[in-house]
C-alpha cells in the first residue's frame, strides 16, 4: 500500500470535523479534541489557529457546550425565524426550502452509492450533510490511492470536484457571510471563517490530488 500525500490525510479529517460541527447536538466529545488539530495547509491553519483560540480560553466545558447548542439552535433550528438557514435551497431557490436543489443532491448521494442517514428527517440539502458526503468521497480517494487504484481515485476525484463547484461553493461563502453577521459567539464566526477557508482552498487540494495521481500512473 502506497503511502498517502498529506492532502489526502487532512481532506478526509478536515471534512469529519467540518461535519461534526455543523451536526446538533455539540458536545465536549465533539470539541475540545479540536485543541489538538493542526493542519499543513497555511490558509486550514490559520483559520482553524482561531477556533483552537477560542477554545483554548474554555475553563467549563459544561457551560460552553450549553452555550453552544442554544446559539446553534437560534442560528439553525429555530423555532421561528433562523438567521442563517443550513440548506442550500434557501439560498438557490428564493428562500423556500425542499426545492430542486434538495432532489438534486439526494440525486447525486444515490448515484455513488450512499443515502442520508437522515432521510426523511432533514432536507439532503442540510450543509451538515453536504459535508458529510464531501467526507465520505475523501475518505473514499484515500483508500483508492492507497490500494494503487489510480482511475477509481480519479473517478472519486471527479465527483468530489464536480459536488464542490455544483452543490457547495454556490451557496455556502453567502451562508457563512449570514452566520457571521447573525452571531456574536466566537465559535460560530471562527467556524465560519474555516468553513470558508476549506472550500476555498480545496479546489486547488483536488487539483494537486490529480497531479500526483497522474505522475504516479506515468511512473
Amino acid at each position: 500500500m502506497r503511502e498517502q500525500p498529506q492532502d489526502l490525510q487532512s481532506r478526509r479529517v478536515l471534512y469529519r470535523v467540518l461535519q461534526a460541527l455543523y451536526s446538533y447536538p455539540l458536545s465536549r466529545e465533539k470539541v475540545e479534541p479540536l485543541l489538538d488539530l493542526t493542519f499543513e495547509s497555511e490558509p486550514i491553519e490559520m483559520a482553524f489557529a482561531s477556533l483552537r483560540n477560542v477554545l483554548a480560553k474554555v475553563t467549563d466545558w459544561e457551560a460552553f457546550v450549553d452555550r453552544l447548542n442554544v446559539e446553534y439552535t437560534r442560528l439553525f433550528e429555530g423555532p421561528g425565524f433562523l438567521p442563517a438557514p443550513p440548506y442550500a435551497s434557501y439560498f438557490l431557490n428564493d428562500k423556500r426550502l425542499m426545492g430542486p436543489e434538495a432532489v438534486a443532491v439526494r440525486r447525486v448521494y444515490a448515484e455513488s452509492g450512499v443515502a442520508s442517514q437522515k432521510l426523511g428527517r432533514a432536507p439532503d440539502d442540510h450543509i451538515a450533510l453536504e459535508l458529510a458526503f464531501m467526507a465520505y468521497l475523501s475518505d473514499e480517494i484515500a483508500d483508492a490511492f492507497g490500494q494503487g487504484d489510480d482511475d477509481q481515485c480519479k473517478g472519486l476525484r471527479d465527483v468530489q470536484n464536480k459536488f464542490l463547484k455544483d452543490h457547495l461553493l454556490p451557496w455556502v461563502p453567502v451562508f457563512c457571510l449570514k452566520v457571521t453577521a447573525a452571531t456574536q459567539n466566537e465559535f460560530f464566526i471562527e467556524l465560519s471563517s474555516l468553513t470558508l477557508a476549506c472550500l476555498e482552498s480545496d479546489q486547488e487540494c483536488l487539483a494537486g490530488i490529480h497531479d500526483e495521481v497522474s505522475r504516479v500512473a506515468a511512473r
